[in-house]
């Protein structure tokens, strides 16, 4: 599995990208889709990905299969952001990776339920994380 330590060795064209995600080391059983997927949330999540980076993962999320991409979806803390999601398998909820539409940044991720289930309708948010990013002035 890939991790932190190999952000810079990444490519930045999103095929290519994609296709050093697929060849890596996963959990057994695990789609190609579901580990680019989570593979790239990862990496996200770290906050040490590049803004070049970062928009090549963006544009590999976009090619997979069955994501969805959904404009303007507000994350818990009150940033709007467009969000790159992959339906469970079950198709009863959705991982969305949320970003920034204007400068790219990532915004965080979200589950969210995708057809209603007993007493939980659908559009209902299960698990949501959200990232603040602050520049430092001095690094000393």
């Amino acid at each position: 599995m890939l991790g932190a330590a190999d952000i810079g060795d990444l490519p930045r064209d999103p095929d290519a990208l994609v296709h050093r995600i697929e060849e890596a080391p996963r959990p057994a059983g695990e789609s190609d889709e579901l580990h680019v997927f989570d593979t790239i949330s990862g990496l996200l999540r770290t906050g040490l990905v590049p803004s070049d980076l970062r928009a090549a993962m963006y544009r590999a999320l976009a090619t997979l299969p069955d994501v969805v991409v959904t404009e303007e979806q507000a994350s818990l803390d009150g940033r709007t952001g467009t969000a790159i999601g992959l339906p469970h398998w079950s198709r009863t909820e959705q991982h969305d990776v949320i970003i920034d539409p204007t400068d790219g940044a990532y915004l965080g991720e979200r589950s969210m339920q995708t057809r209603r289930i007993g007493s939980i309708p659908a559009g209902t948010v299960i698990d949501s994380v959200s990232v603040r990013a602050t520049p430092v002035d001095d690094q000393r």
